[in-house]
């Protein structure tokens, strides 16, 4: 699957594909080597990855992936795709690190839906791409997808196995939370978004921030665009490393002789 998207990719955009950033759910049984392993075989290579340069942030010991994070959970993903906790100035760590002092600490519950499978990932986070990718509660139910309907008794049934499996995690929950994200092309299904504020409860009010219709991101591509965003800063400017200002317009020649051919 990851040959036939990159050999997709490389055509629409009419140039070799190389370094990619992947964000998933937790999986069970998924270490942390095998996605690396997969998008070596595919000739690809992460962006998340213990092969980027470290940084020289002046004192050890570093994680193994200097700053960067060694995965990206969709979650973490997602809450960068509606542009919480992005610092402006990226470029410079330390710049970075003071901007997310002031950044409140969130409660955030992911909830995905799509055809295949129901999921959701509760985070306690400030700032989406720290490289210790906290994950406080999370499930994936590839039984309980859209497509799997008709496997239940009735409609009724199905929708309330949905509204319970997300229930159990809200009353796991060691605190209020403070928003809820959509992920997934069937998460603003009107019956998913019922069974949600179902399973909410009491939590509904405080996490309606992100409610109705998953806001102004449209809920498909919530994942991919959050990723997007990660590789972004990544090309401008590696983690812990202040990109000289003349960079940006080198880009911008870049860009403009590549339009001209």
């Amino acid at each position: 699957m990851l040959i036939s998207l990159r050999n997709v990719t490389s055509v629409t955009i009419a140039t070799p594909l190389d370094l990619v950033s992947v964000s998933h759910p937790p999986i069970s049984g998924l270490t942390e080597y095998d996605l690396p392993d997969a998008l070596e075989h595919a000739g690809l290579r992460p962006w998340l990855s213990s092969e980027l340069p470290q940084p020289k942030v002046g004192w050890p010991p570093l994680p193994e992936a200097g700053m960067y994070p060694t995965h990206l959970t969709e979650g973490h993903a997602v809450f960068a795709a509606h542009k919480h906790g992005l610092c402006e100035n990226y470029k410079n760590l330390f710049d970075c690190w003071d901007e997310e002092e002031k950044m409140p600490l969130e409660m955030a519950l992911v909830a995905g839906f799509t055809k295949s499978d129901l999921r959701a990932e509760v985070m306690r986070i400030e700032a989406p791409f720290d490289w210790f990718q906290s994950v406080l509660d999370s499930f994936v139910d590839l039984a309980a997808g859209l497509d799997a309907i008709g496997k239940f008794g009735s409609e009724e049934a199905f929708w309330e196995h949905v509204r319970n499996r997300l229930a159990e995690v809200v009353k796991r929950l060691p605190s209020r939370l403070t928003m809820v994200l959509l992920t997934g092309e069937t998460a603003t299904h009107p019956r998913f978004l019922g069974a949600l504020r179902d399973a909410l409860g009491n939590e509904v009010e405080a996490a309606l921030v992100a409610d109705g219709e998953g806001g102004d991101i449209n809920s498909a591509f919530a994942n991919a665009r959050g990723s997007a965003q990660y590789s972004r800063w990544r090309q401008e400017a590696p983690v812990g490393s202040e990109e000289p200002k003349t960079c940006s317009v080198e880009r911008g020649r870049h860009r403009e002789a590549k339009l001209e051919l």
